[in-house]
């Protein structure tokens, strides 16, 4: 079975931490391990190439068929120990997937060449039989319910789905089935059989379903599984993770596009007693789920009692629902969703989303990541929900608008993260779907262009919209006047019953494009509203395009259409204010895509930056038995309090910590030591933040002057 995360890696460290990032690394690093690629006995299959008759299931003689894989996976002991292998450049057309109910299976590639792809595409229209019916509609005789129609050549263009013959004529690219005709309109003055179309039939498929232990799949793409537009809420599946308890499966490097919703997703079931499941997704894509009753899910994480582990690493949400109706696109769905019954005591053990994005696209996502069903926490070190670098970015000019991104779904935890927001026409930003949990050191990129109502950042009657914003630089844009006075960028913590729990604590608003009588107001008592700044700015580059700054320094949006930072100051001449008073207090912003980063200035609990690392460890013999380590301090650092030092023989697997009194300064000496014996030492910083790096050098103490004094590279552990 495999072993729960607390057993693995232990409970998660601070999530303000240096040590919460290792946390999450050293926990991927062990689902990878976990559930590995080797296995005893490999198998090999080609669609290309292969043949189940003469094949031996080697890569020289492979096999062909999905068919025969899933039969290799039935004939094998329930510890199937089991490597199946797809080549790469080819295409499977089966009708059925693949389903592994056995122990210890992995289903990957090899070769080179494109992700070897399950298609349910396998109906193909070329050259002929399209009959013109009128203006640009063609027609053709098919008995088969369609699921969805597409070109050969541009399989990431889908055509539109419309609902009538005349929809048809009048939507260039878009398709109509009804009474086993279908209906194409292949564009204005195009006629389909120059084109290579092909289509699904309509499905409730899954294409690889794990529910033993230590499973894995990896590097195949799936197109068109459980695409049902009958039934589009059906939630079926390309890579479905099914295993529950403490059972642990594994998807890397999957994708998987066309599906009635959840294309990749853990989905532990909602009988009485299911609960539990290790999941863990890294480096995965999916998109293009069909607008279904109650929204769209791509990746997903469901059991009904709770109780499972999921984490999606590095995945993306490539693209939103499916295109339907005249053309007219509403973004829909959400990226990733974690959920459970919500029955009080059947919350899921831990969610981590990890560097996911939801990029900008002509198929625009609504919703990135939310984590229903988690335990409620109260504070930081009671979350088991977190959001770690997502960047979504919101549809593209002249496509209306979903709503709103939240900024801190219930009780998640969401650090360095990149939102561009297109608010809800009917509702404030931020104040919608239930946040009440934390945003630390994000960018919040707020598009108003659409906004009707009022824009706050909470004016709530409802404890479902407590946010706590800390260190986050939030941008209004979009030149709008809605008229209602000194109110329309309101960030308040007072007028409400419930609004009082929310916080915005060093924070910066950049009023951008400034339209009528809009303002920023920081409303708030001194607990709840705490060193916060806002600044009107704009400048335009030498293309003519807008860009955003704050001070000489220009905080720019990126060539890649997202908005980062580059370490851009905020200075006491410049026009930033708080309640009214001038800041006092030069910050510096460097907020990045990866990695540990800066915060925008000091705050109490909250330690997101680089912790520091000393410079120029030397050591040099103080007697037969001690050391002197002396140093230059570490930079960047305010109010050192003391240095952790250790020590141990070289060799040796364990260190020892150096007791002593509080120690600001460049040096110290550490005695006790065994003479004519090699030691290696090391010293971080500690600061109101932390402890920072350690630096590390060798010295062996020597009576008289007979010294050996070797400096060990930092970078060597």
């Amino acid at each position: 079975m495999g072993t729960v995360y607390t057993t693995a890696v232990g409970a998660p460290p601070d999530p303000g931490s240096l040590q919460f990032f290792k946390w999450i690394d050293d926990l991927v690093a062990y689902r990878l391990a976990e559930c590995p690629l080797a296995r005893t006995t490999t198998y090999y299959f080609s669609n290309s190439s292969g043949n189940d008759s003469t094949g031996v299931g080697t890569e020289a003689n492979p096999w062909k068929t999905i068919a025969k894989a899933q039969a290799v996976i039935d004939a094998a002991a329930s510890n199937a120990d089991l490597r199946l292998r797809f080549k790469r450049g080819d295409t499977w057309e089966e009708t059925t997937g693949l389903s592994i109910t056995k122990d210890n299976v992995t289903v990957d590639d090899y070769g080179t060449g494109a992700k070897p792809v399950f298609s349910l595409f396998t109906l193909k229209y070329s050259s002929s039989g399209w009959a013109l019916a009128s203006g640009d509609r063609y027609t053709r005789s098919e008995t088969n319910t369609i699921g969805w129609v597409r070109d050969q050549a541009d399989r990431f263009t889908p055509y539109i789905k419309v609902s009538s013959t005349a929809e048809v004529e009048s939507t260039p690219k878009s398709w109509y089935w009804a009474s086993n005709t279908l209906h194409i309109n292949a564009g204005a003055g195009v006629n389909p059989n120059t084109k290579n179309l092909e289509a699904v039939i309509a499905n409730t498929a899954i294409g690889i379903q794990l529910d033993g232990d230590k499973g894995r799949v990896e590097n195949i793409r799936g197109d068109g599984w459980g695409i049902d537009p009958v039934t589009p809420h059906n939630q079926k599946y390309f890579v479905k993770i099914t295993g529950r308890g403490t059972k642990a499966n594994l998807a890397r490097g999957c994708e998987a596009y066309y599906s009635s919703t959840h294309n990749i997703a853990y989905d532990g079931g909602s009988s009485p007693g299911n609960n539990g499941g290790i999941a863990t997704f890294i480096d995965c894509k999916a998109g293009f789920p069909i607008q279904g009753p109650s929204g769209e899910t791509l990746f997903n994480s469901f059991v009904g009692e709770g109780g499972q582990e999921t984490i999606f690493y590095n995945c993306e949400t490539k693209y939103g629902t499916l295109p339907e109706g005249t053309g007219t696109y509403t973004a829909r769905g959400t990226g990733v969703y974690h959920h459970t019954s919500g029955v009080a005591g059947q919350e899921g053990a831990l969610h981590i989303v990890y560097g996911h994005k939801t990029p900008r696209s002509a198929y625009p996502i609504q919703t990135g990541v939310n984590a229903a069903g988690t335990k409620p926490a109260t504070t930081l070190t009671d979350a088991r929900a977190f959001n770690i670098f997502e960047r979504k970015e919101f549809p593209l000019d002249g496509v209306a608008a979903g709503s709103t991104q939240p900024v801190a779904p219930p009780n998640m935890v969401n650090i360095n993260c990149i939102w561009q927001v297109r608010p809800n026409q009917a509702a404030g930003a931020l104040t919608t779907t239930a946040q009440t949990g934390w945003a630390i050191n994000c960018i919040l990129d707020i598009d108003m262009a659409l906004q009707t109502a009022i824009l706050a950042l909470w004016n709530t009657t409802s404890d479902n919209n407590t946010a706590k914003l800390y260190h986050c630089l939030i941008y209004f844009r979009g030149n709008k006047t809605i008229g209602v006075g000194a109110t329309d960028y309101d960030c308040r913590t007072t007028g409400t019953s419930f609004a009082t729990q929310s916080e915005l604590k060093n924070c910066i608003v950049v009023l951008v494009d400034p339209g009528g009588t809009n303002n920023v107001a920081l409303n708030g008592d001194s607990t709840k509203m705490v060193n916060n700044a806002y600044t009107v700015d704009t400048w335009t580059d030498s293309t003519g395009a807008k860009r955003y700054s704050i001070d000489t320094n220009r905080v720019e949006f990126s060539s890649e259409d997202a908005p980062y930072i580059t370490q851009s100051k905020l200075t006491s001449a410049h026009p930033l204010y708080q309640k009214g008073t001038p800041l006092n207090i030069g910050y510096d912003i460097n907020l990045n895509l990866r990695g540990p980063t800066p915060s925008i200035g000091p705050f109490d609990s909250f330690k997101v930056l680089d912790l520091g690392r000393v410079t120029n460890l030397t050591a040099s013999i103080a007697s037969s038995t001690s050391i002197t380590l002396s140093w230059t301090a570490a930079s960047g650092l305010v109010n050192i309090t003391d240095h952790e030092v250790k020590y141990r023989v070289v060799g040796s697997t364990s260190w020892a910590t150096l007791s002593h009194a509080l120690n600001p300064g460049n040096s110290i000496t550490v005695t006790g030591l065994i003479a004519k014996t090699e030691y290696e030492f090391s010293v971080a910083p500690i600061s109101a933040w932390g402890t920072g790096n350690p630096e590390f050098v060798k010295a062996t103490p020597y009576a008289g002057s007979d010294l050996k004094i070797a400096t060990l590279n930092p970078k060597v552990k």
